[in-house]
């Protein structure tokens, strides 16, 4: 079966409702899909498994969200904080947040892997790393 995270899915996981972004966040959608997929052991793709599906897709929601959020702050006005009248609005949730959150899908995924080894977990990397971020 193939990964099923749709957009709206993407842009709840993201926290935003405006559509400015559904073109770029759909190509990354596209793109991203099929390289998690690619990833995944057949096996676990082809699973009938309702629940097995939907913990992959969780965890595949949960990369790609990530990635969106990093993109998403790259754009000018994205991250800004607008206080007005004691009201504050905030952007997104820190950069730190988004990592969190690729952490967690990966973890979803690992055992699913082709090559489990292969999963890119930044807390254990940071955890490995000098306080410089070098190994």
């Amino acid at each position: 079966m193939p990964l099923v995270v749709s957009l709206t899915t993407l842009k709840q996981r993201v926290g935003i409702t405006v559509a400015d972004a559904d073109t770029d966040l759909q190509a990354l959608l596209d793109v991203s899909l099929a390289a998690i997929a690619y990833a995944l052991l057949p096996s676990a793709l082809a699973d009938t498994d309702a629940g097995l599906q939907a913990w992959l897709n969780l965890g595949a929601s949960e990369v790609i969200a990530a990635d969106a959020i990093n993109q998403l702050r790259r754009r000018p006005g994205w991250s800004d904080t607008l206080i007005l009248a004691g009201l504050e609005v905030r952007g997104p949730a820190p950069v730190g947040d988004a990592e969190r959150l690729r952490e967690q899908g990966w973890r979803r995924l690992r055992p699913f892997l082709r090559l489990p080894d292969a999963a890119p977990i930044p807390g254990a990397i940071r955890a490995r790393a000098g306080k410089g971020g070098e190994p």
